[in-house]
């Protein structure tokens, strides 16, 4: 699976390419849109590579460059022989997404919990779990309106470290940033007690940002139960989500052949992310919610699409942020709803 983009100011476009066998699989179109699909099926595996190569080439050299070399999602290189006459449909309807990679815990904001608690060693426009946020100093501070408490920040995204994937309209310069209260359970739906804040351009100067938060409470804050500090990066995945498509009936549809073998697949797919655990993928931008816990009664009452899926690389707990594309376009975060999972 070869993956290209192309940005020179007047479009922005991508083009990818999944060779399987014979069979050479192109998706193209805006970034920002799910494209367009066709296949073509050659008489041998190895005019096919040569045909695919061929396609990149010429976009390589009409500029477009090479965004990720993806491989496929490890079900498929396990995929029974039954369900071969299926794989052609499942890579076709493949989505990508962008997982959120948590490093090594590097600081701890709870002082009052941690005796040798470090703070925050990152810097504040770093992409980060908990922490010191990005913060102009002409602004006011997010408050939980129920308590009165400044709220802490629990995710920062640098959106330059974030890859782009076609379909999903995620800026590409600036800092996203998720705010919440104390309980999570009582925040959802209640935007009294969360906050989401996106600012367009970002100052590396500190006399211009907050550097002392010292006003935002150890106590009576989420930083009760997540000050500890991680710094975050991200690459682009696919995979199918069949657990949350098909059921859902969700921008897949079965061709009237398949239908048979894909009800065999929906017990294969389901006993096997049990045994192998991957269903559950983690921390992820755009795709689909994980199959998991309450998370299916999530995905059915969320207005939009999945913005944010963010699972705590140590509690366990999962925080879903859903957006319209509409807003997403127009980098509208102010309505953007919130749910829970603890896990």
């Amino acid at each position: 699976m070869v993956y290209l983009e192309l940005s020179d100011g007047k479009s922005h476009k991508f083009y990818e390419v999944i060779i399987d066998g014979a069979e050479v699989i192109i998706r193209y179109g805006r970034i920002g849109t799910q494209g367009q699909t066709s296949s073509t099926t050659y008489a041998t595996s190895e005019i096919a590579q040569a045909e695919a190569a061929k396609k990149i080439d010429e976009k390589l050299r009409k500029g477009y460059v090479r965004s990720q070399l993806i491989e496929p999602p490890q079900f498929l290189r396990d995929l029974p022989a039954k369900f071969k006459p299926m794989k052609a449909f499942i890579e076709a309807n493949l989505q990508p997404y962008i997982k959120i990679n948590a490093g090594e815990q590097v600081g701890e904001m709870n002082t009052l919990s941690y005796a040798n608690a470090k703070g925050d060693p990152l810097t504040l426009w770093q992409s980060k779990i908990s922490g010191n946020p990005y913060f102009p100093k002409n602004l006011d501070y997010p408050i939980d309106r129920v308590t009165g408490l400044a709220m802490p920040l629990l995710i920062q995204i640098n959106c330059a470290d974030v890859p782009q994937i076609g379909g999903f309209d995620f800026p590409q310069q600036g800092i996203l940033q998720f705010y919440l209260g104390f309980e999570p359970a009582d925040a959802c739906l209640n935007p009294d007690k969360y906050r989401m804040l996106y600012f367009s351009e970002i100052s590396e100067n500190e006399n211009d940002l907050i550097t002392d938060f010292s006003f935002i409470e150890n106590i009576g804050t989420i930083r009760e139960f997540h000050g500890d500090v991680y710094p975050l990066s991200f690459s682009v995945n696919h995979d199918l989500f069949w657990e949350s498509r098909y059921a859902y009936e969700q921008d897949i549809e079965i061709p009237e052949e398949l239908a048979e073998l894909c009800e065999d697949f929906d017990e294969w797919i389901a006993d096997y992310d049990y045994e192998n655990d991957t269903g559950i993928r983690g921390g992820k931008l755009g795709g689909y919610v994980d199959f998991h816990s309450d998370a299916n009664e999530i995905a059915e009452s969320a207005k939009g699409r999945l913005l944010l899926e963010f699972k705590h690389p140590f509690h366990g707990e999962s925080f879903y942020l859903f957006i319209e594309d509409s807003q997403l376009s127009n980098r509208d975060f102010n309505d953007v709803e919130f749910y829970f999972s603890c896990g």
